[in-house]
This record gives structure tokens, sequence and C-alpha cells, in this order.
């Protein structure tokens, strides 16, 4: 079975444009391409978390690997804050085997995959 390839594209097109980003705790610092109508291969966003206005944290950069990155590690069992068998990772696991077209990524379910490409679990929900 071959694995579809997921370019910079899909995951900005399925993360960076499912509105995860309207939850309150991510502050954007800056973006190279992500809201770009073609989206480059090295798109990338800087974030921060600001749940705590008077305490934001420290800015930390997203991009495509990243997410992928985040991906695997919710397949695997091995991010904090997420089930193991529980809907986001079959979503991530239907990306990786089935392809973008086919996983059902909403905004809730985007967002804590970019909770663990940011912040290294999914803190929020």
């Amino acid at each position: 079975m071959t694995m579809p390839k997921i370019t910079p594209q899909d995951t900005a097109d399925v993360f960076v444009g499912s509105g995860a980003l309207d939850y309150p705790w991510w502050g954007l610092v800056d973006h190279r391409g992500a809201f770009d109508r073609e989206v480059p291969d090295d798109w990338s966003l800087t974030v921060q978390d600001i749940a705590t206005p008077d305490e934001p944290g420290e800015p930390v950069t997203v991009d495509h690997k990243a997410v992928m990155r985040a991906v695997r590690a919710i397949i695997e069992g091995k991010a904090e804050g997420v089930l193991p068998e529980g809907t986001i990772s079959r979503t991530c696991k239907v990306l990786v085997y089935k392809g973008p077209e086919e996983a059902d990524f909403d905004a809730p379910a985007a967002d804590v995959v970019l909770q663990v490409a940011a912040f290294g679990k999914a803190q929020y929900s």
C-alpha cells in the first residue's frame, strides 16, 4: 500500500485553514506563506500561548514538518493530552494513510494537532 504524499499546501489547508487559530489561546506573532492561496514549501507560523495575557508563552515556530511530527506523535500514542484511540488519533491516521482529502479535521481537532506541534502537548480543549 502506497501512503499518500502530504504536502505543505495540504497541511496549511487542513490545519491553518481550519479556523483553529481563532481559539483564545493562540497569539499569532508572525506568519510566512501559511495564509497564501498557493502555499510555499516552507510556510511557517510563529505563535505564542496567550491564554494568560499577563504571562504569555514564548513564541514558537510551527511549520509543515512540525505539524507532521505532531500527527505522527498522536498516531503513535506519544502526544500528551490526546487519547491514543480517540477521534483525533483516528483522523490523523486517515490523513497519513488515506490522504488529506479523506481526513475530516474540524477546527477543534486541528487545534489539538497544532497544540501538540507548538507546545508539545494538548493543553486546552
